[in-house]
């Protein structure tokens, strides 16, 4: 078999590896397509596929900074068991970037066009030029967590598949067959990993955008009779950074844009101390506390997903409303939590108090 088959089979099989981490939106993919790229550089190059040759060293760098990139965000983020998780959010590409990549595409195209044209013995030129340049963008969007950017791959894929199936490079065209395919899967894969709600802790970048929640949290308990609740600047500005102080405070975040709130405490808490008009459940053990949770104007379903993850952290979670508050009630009990009792917390006035244990 000859060196140069063996490369490219051993690119084919990098590549493979590479394009499923990236449909599973996978940090790995960034060191996969720092390897891919050295094996793409020589296949190409020899192919006479110049600039495919040049946009995979464009890749080599482009790979090096999406690494930067995402492990930056990567840091940022460390929950309760001290586990770091990804919080680069997969996002829409803004029309005005949108219409300045195609623009970048363009320019690009038409300038290695004329490059390849002139200058190399490139067979296809303007093939080649084309996904070269439709490349270069969408390797950005990659960098950026653009789902928009499984789509330029769709184009890129089919128009490389033909042209490598054009010039012999038949594994090459098989496996662009294969990335065309998963191109289309990857898309729908993010749209759902897009819908998905991440919880993280909260930061000085979020509080006004938290205070905003919290005035809309308590215009909706005005309008349905609960006029008692959260009396006058509460939660405040100070509250929401005593909970950043001490790790509790947390922000549920969807296509990149906060949509809920919440402080999570895990221990005991003085105001459960003592409660009356009923009881504790027995053997409780340690539970966690749902304090402050509020939502953005547009969305739903937040006590939900905030339940969800809290029983992720513990297996016994309590909670308490005003007695006004019917709408909490309801959710609550719709929730399968029960009704234990009245506590009064730190301003004196009476609460409602739930708890569930799974």
């Amino acid at each position: 078999m000859e060196p140069a088959l063996i490369i490219e089979i051993i690119g084919v099989a990098i590549g493979l590896i590479y394009l499923y981490l990236e449909y599973k939106a996978s940090f790995g993919l960034w060191t996969a397509g720092i390897v891919m790229s050295l094996f793409y550089i020589v296949i190409f190059f020899h192919a006479k596929f110049y600039a495919d040759a040049g946009i995979y060293a464009y890749y080599l760098i482009a790979n090096i900074y999406g690494l930067i990139h995402w492990h930056r965000h990567r840091k940022k983020n460390v929950d309760h068991t001290n586990e770091i998780s990804d919080t680069l959010p997969i996002t829409h590409i803004s029309l005005r970037k949108l219409g300045f990549s195609i623009l970048i595409a363009v320019i690009c195209w038409a300038g290695l066009w004329f490059l390849l044209s002139h200058v190399t013995d490139s067979p296809v030129p303007v093939g080649d030029a084309f996904t070269t340049a439709v490349s270069i963008v969408a390797m950005y969007m990659l960098a950026h967590k653009n789902i928009e950017h499984w789509w330029l791959w769709v184009v890129v894929n089919l128009a490389s598949c033909i042209l490598y199936a054009w010039k012999g490079l038949y594994p090459m065209a098989g496996l662009f067959v294969v990335y065309t395919i998963v191109s289309v899967m990857g898309y729908f894969r993010w749209r759902r990993e897009m819908d998905k709600i991440l919880i993280r802790h909260s930061r000085p970048s979020d509080i006004e955008t938290l205070l905003s929640m919290y005035s809309h949290s308590k215009s909706i308990m005005r309008a349905s009779g609960n006029m008692l609740q959260w009396a006058g600047n509460y939660p405040s500005r100070q509250d929401i950074q005593n909970d950043m102080k001490r790790n509790v405070g947390f922000v549920m975040e969807q296509n990149g844009q906060l949509v809920g709130t919440f402080a999570f405490i895990i221990g005991e808490d003085p105001t459960y101390a003592q409660i009356y008009e009923g009881s504790w459940p027995e053997n409780s053990g340690t539970y966690g506390t749902i304090h402050r949770i509020a939502k953005s104007p547009n969305h739903q379903h937040i006590l939900s997903e905030c339940i969800r993850w809290c029983f992720t952290q513990i297996d016994c979670v309590r909670v308490d409303t005003h007695a006004d508050n019917l709408i909490m009630q309801h959710l609550l009990e719709k929730e399968g939590f029960s009704y234990c009792g009245i506590i009064y917390v730190s301003d004196g006035t009476p609460r409602k108090a739930y708890q569930k244990k799974i």
